[in-house]
């Protein structure tokens, strides 16, 4: 199984490079990792609910010690990302 993982990764890795260099040629676009970020996002490589889940824990983990308590916290992401705080709450759960 192993061995198998490592080859669909490696396979991935090619298909990858091979589609992001097709894609700067194409749009001429530098090669830079904003420009890889959106070519991710706009082949969907990277969903939006993943984006979404990241920033927020990352978010969460960096401003914890400024508030009293995470529910606190939790209120002001979720009113920022206009989620509710039982998503929130998941999110950092998970």
């Amino acid at each position: 199984m192993e061995i198998i993982q490592q080859q669909l990764v490696r396979k991935f890795r090619k298909t990858l490079q091979s589609s992001w260099k097709q894609y700067r040629t194409i749009h001429k676009v530098e090669d830079n990792s904003d420009a890889f970020i959106e070519f991710l996002i706009d082949n969907q490589i990277i969903k939006k609910e993943i984006i979404r889940r990241y920033t927020i824990v990352r978010e969460f983990k960096e401003r914890a010690a400024d508030f009293k308590t995470k529910s606190e916290l939790i209120a002001l992401l979720s009113e920022r990302y206009q989620l509710s705080t039982r998503v929130i709450w998941n999110y950092i759960r998970q």
